[in-house]
């Protein structure tokens, strides 16, 4: 069953984000932490759920892909 990686890879992401926030008295910067690990964690349960989603460099080419043929580097 995936439910039991999902629930492992909260109780992880939790567990880190309290070890680091608890060093830290901003709430801003309690905040960023959270926000970072709510985003590393969605990420990673979609990969968990969807393992043939397209990486980074996949999004990234397209936009970039007019540039190149300015250029003259494709």
């Amino acid at each position: 069953m995936n439910a039991f990686p999902a629930l492992g890879m909260i109780v992880l992401a939790l567990v880190i984000y309290m070890m680091e926030a608890r060093h830290e008295k901003s709430a801003k910067v309690k905040a960023a932490i959270g926000g970072i690990s709510v985003i590393a964690m969605t990420i990673g349960i979609l990969l968990l759920y969807f393992p043939e989603l397209p990486g980074p460099t996949d999004w990234v080419l397209p936009l970039f892909n007019p540039l190149n043929r300015m250029i003259g580097t494709e």
